[in-house]
């Protein structure tokens, strides 16, 4: 089973709080937890994946890409959403 808990906030958020949400999601299995901080231009993205690549970790590395994709989607979507009459 997985499971994935993300926010977004316009203001830092404190480190326990994205530790106490990987603790909530512990129960659901064993394999894998991880934590990704975006910044506002994607940049530690690239970057995440562009390390995680580098060291073997391809499950990792595919987890970053996807988000990479879906952020990159959801800019198009508001782009055209704006561009509607």
């Amino acid at each position: 089973m997985c499971g994935i808990a993300g926010f977004f906030s316009r203001t830092p958020v404190a480190a326990a709080t994205a530790d106490a949400m990987l603790l909530e999601l512990a129960r659901r299995g064993p394999d894998a937890a991880h934590q990704l901080r975006l910044d506002q231009h994607g940049q530690r993205a690239a970057d995440a994946f562009s390390q995680a690549y580098r060291q073997g970790d391809s499950a990792l590395a595919e987890q970053v890409l996807q988000l990479l994709i879906l952020d990159e989607s959801l800019q198009q979507l508001d782009a055209l959403r704006r561009a509607l009459p």
